[in-house]
């Protein structure tokens, strides 16, 4: 629990300090799933991860968002070897709104591990092995 604490502040710093070509270094491995089976064992320990990634986002000392705890999830699968991509999305809202939403998230294929539902309306940007 504490390495995920520590890496929600990692992330954050990352964030607000470094390119989006540098974080993408960060966190990629290189390694799809396209061949890879999860272990049952696997999935309880992404669904642990994600778990404490969630309640821990709360007791940080900043608003705490989808970007910093993909990022955070993605390089703890990371240390296991378990290979999840990076996603990232853009969405153009309605006029009168803010003019456009991003959103993080980590899937293993078409599981999304953490970053909620992900609506039709996010034009995909990329994802990051």
């Amino acid at each position: 629990m504490l390495r995920i604490y520590f890496l929600l502040y990692l992330s954050k710093f990352k964030i607000e300090t470094k390119h989006l070509k540098e974080i993408i270094q960060w966190v990629s491995t290189g390694e799809q799933a396209e061949e890879y089976a999860l272990s049952e064992d696997e999935k309880r320990y992404i669904r642990k991860v994600v778990h404490y990634t969630n309640v821990l986002s709360h007791f940080v000392l900043f608003r705490s968002k989808c970007y910093d705890q993909a990022l955070t999830v993605k390089k703890i699968l990371n240390e296991k070897k378990i290979p999840v991509a990076l996603s990232m999305g853009l969405e153009i809202t309605e006029p009168g709104e803010k003019d456009m939403k991003a959103h993080a998230w980590v899937n293993f294929r078409d599981w999304v591990v953490i970053g909620g539902k992900i609506s039709n309306n996010y034009t995909p940007l990329g994802s990051f092995y």
